[in-house]
């Protein structure tokens, strides 16, 4: 049976060539794609910050 899809946003950004760089070397050492990496890195630092998931709090616009 097939996995469920994910709701999902899709971003662009531009991001300086060295992070980027970092970037896909932390990926590659942890073995995910960069969009796994990235989602990680972003729950964990919004977490510790206090941004739980608020998503039913949200608008589809993302405004409260």
């Amino acid at each position: 049976m097939p996995r469920a899809k994910k709701d999902y946003k899709n971003i662009s950004l531009k991001m300086d060539a060295k992070i980027h760089a970092m970037l896909v070397a932390y990926a590659d050492d942890k073995g995910q794609s960069l969009t796994t990496a990235v989602e990680r890195i972003l729950k964990e630092k919004l977490e510790s910050e206090g941004y739980n998931d608020r998503s039913s709090d949200m608008r589809s616009d993302g405004n409260k």
